[in-house]
């Protein structure tokens, strides 16, 4: 009989646009070679964006499985695609270690209860919950007095205060400040790091803190327990929304609400490949709470990323999708702003930005 050891799990949580993407991916370069790593990304929006990045870096062929959970927290509107989504991903991938990355707004303790019962003991062993801060934020309220940003902190086995590069002496001491003050982080391990820079050595070795209750893992055999199997329900898959189909023109907008936010998004088939630089001056003067957006254009796979005023902007390699249902045969671009608000933007103006549109294969 085979006994099935459990797999090392860690969680990245953090708010919005404090840079948990940025950290995966400087974890994907320094991946030993030998290792299979399953990466399960939560995002709010409606639009899997984050997977089309790290697709962007990293493939199945380098060891390196993706799978994406959009629409809202894995733990409350997207709950039924958790089990699912996992369950798909361990059998696809059957990992040497486990990277999961809830939505920046998603209830982090109950992620953490939902990986640590059920069928998930014996089977992921949650090494840490790390929680990726910017301490910039430490100075406006609204983040501090916020419910979600306040259970990232209390979950956090590790704190990574992200961006340092960007911080004032202000900035620094409210980091201080906010440890001091409360006795479960004062006891946290802190990661000062710039641009991201998380050293593998430091993230493979950090264990679960005693003060968060998880249960012991321990060998389970694969004949009694079906996740093992990789088995998903057929009746559950069958429940999960699927990505609706791009229209014949090539290309279809989006919108959603959850818990007072709304999201605006678009996704444009392969056929539609976009100047680099008009695509950008047009998305980032739009008004909204969060950009996110991987572009085909002519230079590359554009990536923008903007929370506030600050962007994030790369070009990445494009590589050849082996279906049309891989991340790279398409562009997405995702806006997430208020309720009362209206996104001041519209296909026709996104599509005015196309440099050209290619026979279909």
């Amino acid at each position: 009989m085979k006994i099935l050891s459990s797999i090392p799990t860690h969680m990245l949580t953090g708010f919005l646009g404090v840079g948990k993407t940025s950290v995966i991916i400087e974890l994907l370069k320094q991946k030993p070679e030998h290792e299979t790593w399953a990466i399960l990304v939560n995002e709010f929006g409606e639009l899997g964006i984050d997977g089309s990045l790290f697709a962007a870096n990293c493939s199945e062929e380098h060891g390196v499985f993706i799978q994406e959970i959009a629409g809202g927290c894995m733990c409350c509107s997207a709950a039924l695609m958790l089990p699912v989504a996992l369950n798909q991903l361990l059998k696809r991938s059957k990992p040497d270690r486990l990277i999961i990355e809830p939505s920046g707004i998603g209830h982090p303790k109950q992620v953490v209860k939902a990986l640590t019962s059920g069928h998930y003991q014996g089977v992921l062993d949650l090494k840490a919950v790390i929680t990726v801060l910017d301490a910039r934020q430490l100075s406006d309220p609204r983040y501090l007095e916020n419910d979600i940003y306040q259970q990232q902190l209390q979950v956090a086995d590790l704190l990574l205060a992200n961006k340092s590069e960007l911080y004032s002496d202000t900035d620094f001491e409210n980091l201080k400040r906010l440890r001091e003050s409360n006795s479960k982080l004062g006891t946290v391990e802190l990661l000062v790091t710039r641009n991201a820079a998380l050293r593998y050595e430091q993230f493979a070795v950090t264990t679960a803190s005693k003060s968060i209750a998880k249960p012991e893992f321990s060998a389970i055999q694969t004949q009694s327990n079906p996740l093992a199997l990789g088995l998903a329900s057929k009746q559950a898959e069958a429940s999960v929304p699927k990505a609706s189909p791009i229209n014949s023109v090539g290309y279809m907008e989006q919108e959603s609400q959850h818990d007072g936010v709304k999201s605006n998004s678009w996704r444009f088939d392969k056929r539609y490949v976009f100047d680099s630089q008009q695509i950008t001056e047009l998305l980032t003067k739009t008004a909204s709470l969060r950009l996110k957006a991987v572009i085909i254009t002519q230079t590359g796979l554009l990536s923008l990323n903007r929370i506030n005023d600050e962007l994030s902007q790369n070009v990445h390699p494009m590589m050849t999708p082996r279906s049309a249902s891989e991340p790279q045969s398409e562009s997405k671009i995702e806006f997430l702003v208020e309720n009362t608000q209206s996104l001041m933007l519209n296909t026709q103006q996104l599509l005015a930005c196309r440099i050209e549109q290619a026979d279909e294969d």
